[in-house]
């Protein structure tokens, strides 16, 4: 019999409150994200919108598929950037020590012009760790620095609501905290129902026993808390759901690993939850795998996720690996996990991932690409498929390393 996690109901409303500031400038203490490095395409990919990052300063290029051109989009952000496509350009979002910018571009038109970089000090300073359309326009941005959520509106920049964990049921845990990470919402008789992976868990240190999908009614402008549902996994890092569209689906699939040197995790693997009962099913328990997270997952069609591994070596990442997650039951064919690529010597991965289910390719960052003529440089591991033969392609010559980003649809 499957082990099924409970569904709570909240406590309280939550209280809407400011943010506050926060010592995370972006330029220290940067903490890698856990978030799907890759919005999977809705339909068929003209290129990818990826940024390039030395954790000091980014910047956002374009990988146009059809020429094969790789062409730079914005640079002089901060170090901590999130790119995302939303509707119908590519978000950069990124913080300085006072606010909260973003800019919007169409990577696709060579002649484009992104907007005006924005400030939204009422955003607060924590940098997002994923970007959702909701469907009125507005976007919710989950900030899991300073621990809050924030509705923005894109036309005015101006953030309409914020809102933190006050009242959530954190199941009592001690030390548990409200770290919004993943994102994603159907429509439901009129309104959206917003699901937000809650990781529950300061910097490194996971707390076991508090991690929870948190779900939300989104309508007329404004977020209600609605209930929370326990799951397995102590560290959620991606949803996806089944179905062609979000309102066809029928389960959501939670994705998350133990990081290398996270004090107290104790579950890692993938979560089914079914939206109509709540009822939580441990699918894939790697809890007991020597590879730990360390960095992005991302869908790569069908039951397939790919993640970011590494042996934990006295907390630090030691050998490190791309490996295959399956949500389908374990078989010879199909095992839990798989290894697909492994980074050379020396190199502790940790950043950009990003899988086409349309054409199965697979793009694995680097900061420490070498090609056939020995030139080493920060760009992708390619392979046509996954576990085959991976040709390097260098982006820039100073080691910044692929991070976040979008494919962008034709």
């Amino acid at each position: 019999m499957p082990t099924f996690a409970r569904i709570l109901p909240l406590m309280a409303t939550l209280a809407l409150a400011a943010c506050s500031a926060t010592t995370d400038d972006g330029t220290n203490g940067v903490t890698v994200k856990d978030v799907d490095a890759s919005s999977s395409p809705d339909s068929k990919a003209a290129g990818l919108a990826f940024t390039m990052t030395d954790f000091t300063s980014s910047s956002l290029h374009y990988y146009n598929f059809t020429t094969g051109k790789i062409s730079q989009v914005l640079d002089g952000r901060s170090g901590d950037p999130l790119a995302r496509w939303v509707g119908d350009k590519v978000y950069f979002f990124d913080r300085t020590n006072t606010s909260l910018n973003f800019v919007a571009v169409d990577p696709r038109v060579a002649a484009a012009a992104a907007d005006l970089q924005t400030k939204t000090p009422d955003a607060g300073f924590g940098d997002p760790h994923e970007v959702l359309r909701l469907s009125d326009g507005k976007l919710l941005l989950s900030q899991w620095a300073t621990g809050k959520l924030t509705v923005l509106d894109p036309a005015t920049k101006t953030a309409l609501q914020t809102v933190d964990g006050t009242g959530l049921d954190l199941s009592g845990a001690a030390g548990a905290v409200f770290k919004p990470e993943s994102l994603w919402a159907r429509p439901v008789n009129g309104y959206d129902e917003v699901y937000v992976a809650n990781q529950s868990r300061t910097a490194d240190a996971a707390v076991d026993g508090a991690q929870a999908l948190f779900v939300f009614t989104y309508a007329n402008g404004k977020l209600t808390p609605v209930k929370s549902i326990k799951l397995h996994i102590t560290n959620p890092q991606l949803l996806r759901a089944d179905g062609d569209t979000p309102a066809a689906a029928k389960a959501l699939y939670v994705v998350g690993l133990c990081s290398v040197g996270a004090a107290g995790c104790k579950t890692s693997g993938i979560d089914k939850v079914d939206l109509d009962s709540g009822y939580v099913t441990l699918v894939n328990d790697l809890s007991a795998n020597a590879l730990k997270g360390n960095g992005p997952i991302v869908w790569g069609g069908g039951d397939t996720y790919y993640a970011e591994m590494a042996t934990d070596v006295n907390g630090s990442p030691g050998e490190a690996h791309v490996a295959a997650l399956s949500a389908a039951a374990p078989t010879d064919a199909v095992p839990a996990l798989k290894t697909v690529h492994d980074f050379p010597a020396g190199s502790a991965g940790c950043c950009g991932l990003f899988a086409d289910p349309d054409t199965k390719k697979l793009y694995v960052g680097d900061a420490n690409v070498k090609d056939a003529a020995g030139n080493v440089g920060g760009g992708f591991w390619l392979y046509d498929a996954p576990g085959g033969a991976a040709t390097p392609l260098i982006v820039a010559a100073n080691k910044r390393s692929p991070y976040t980003g979008a494919f962008v649809p034709k």
